[in-house]
């Protein structure tokens, strides 16, 4: 797995927990808010009621942005892809890197006298 493949794992699983928390968040704050009302109808104290309905509020809008976020982070990780092309593959570009070897297991460029991958320690051909 190359560091882009594991940029793009650990950014899809810090969205999806992104998007879990949200939710939780926004079931948890309409269920204070429901309950504050409840508490409010029954005739209960009105510093309980206030302070449900208050903190259900609360905690329902802080999981607004926590699903936004997670689900535009997923987006993103899900459409993120390695650069294919001379560039990228050879780095013939790079002033002073011409003859580079890329690794064939995690494809890292490495020093044209490399015997093996200074990431990975595969062998180079």
């Amino acid at each position: 797995m190359n560091r882009i493949q594991k940029g793009k794992t650990g950014l899809i699983v810090l969205s999806i927990i992104s998007i879990l928390l949200g939710i939780g968040c926004l079931i948890g704050g309409v269920v204070m808010i429901v309950n504050g009302a409840k508490n409010g109808v029954n005739n209960g104290s009105l510093v309980t009621t206030i302070l449900l309905i208050a903190f259900g509020s609360l905690v329902a809008i802080i999981g607004l942005p926590l699903v936004a976020f997670g689900v535009v982070y997923v987006w993103t990780g899900a459409s993120l892809v390695a650069t294919k092309g001379t560039v990228s593959e050879t780095n013939e570009c790079a002033k002073g890197n011409t003859g580079n070897k890329k690794c064939p297991k995690c494809g890292a460029t490495n020093t044209k006298d490399s015997t093996v991958c200074q990431v990975c320690g595969e062998p180079l051909e």
